[in-house]
C-alpha cells in the first residue's frame, strides 16, 4: 500500500479583529497572536443582506512577530497563509480545543501604520522622516516577495 503525504495548508485574506498581541520570553523568543475575520456576503433571492463572520487564531514566533506587532494593527487587511494546528488544554477540568494558523507567510492588503508612512515619507520634501520599507513577513526558510502590489489582487 503507498503512502501519500498530506498537505496541511491554510490561506486567508480578511480583516485584523483587535491590535497584534506581542510577548517575549525569557529566552528572547516572541510571539505576536491575534484574531483574523473572514466575511462572506450576500444578498437572498428576495433581496435582504446576510453576511456570515469567522474568526482565526493566528499566531507566529521568531524575529517577525515584532515586524507584525509594529506595523499591523486592528481593522487593516492582510493575507494570510500558513499551517492550520489544533491544540487542547485542560481548564477547569473540562478539556478544551483550539485551532490556530502557524507558520506564516503575511502580506499586508490595507494597512493604516504603513500607509501613514507612506504619507509622511511622500510630504516630507526637506524633512527626513525614518521610514523603512516592511517586508513580507515569512518564515526564515520561505522568504518571498514584498508586499502586494495591486496588480496581484484579484479583483
Amino acid at each position: 500500500m503507498k503512502t501519500m503525504n498530506g498537505i496541511n495548508k491554510a490561506i486567508l485574506a480578511g480583516s485584523i479583529k483587535e491590535d497584534p498581541v506581542l510577548m517575549e520570553f525569557e529566552s528572547g523568543n516572541k510571539k505576536v497572536s491575534f484574531q483574523l475575520i473572514t466575511e462572506k456576503k450576500w444578498k437572498t433571492k428576495q433581496g435582504e443582506k446576510k453576511s456570515f463572520s469567522q474568526w482565526h487564531n493566528i499566531e507566529m514566533w521568531g524575529d517577525k512577530a515584532s515586524a507584525v506587532s509594529e506595523w499591523m494593527s486592528e481593522g487593516d487587511l492582510i493575507f494570510v497563509e500558513g499551517k492550520i494546528s489544533s491544540e487542547s488544554y485542560d481548564k477547569d477540568w473540562v478539556k478544551k480545543y483550539i485551532t490556530k494558523i502557524k507558520d506564516l507567510n503575511i502580506d499586508a492588503i490595507f494597512c493604516k501604520k504603513i500607509e501613514e508612512a507612506k504619507k509622511r515619507k511622500s510630504t516630507s520634501s526637506n524633512e527626513q522622516v525614518e521610514y523603512i520599507e516592511p517586508v513580507h513577513v515569512a518564515p526564515k526558510a520561505e522568504q518571498k516577495s514584498s508586499f502586494l502590489d495591486d496588480d496581484d489582487l484579484p479583483f
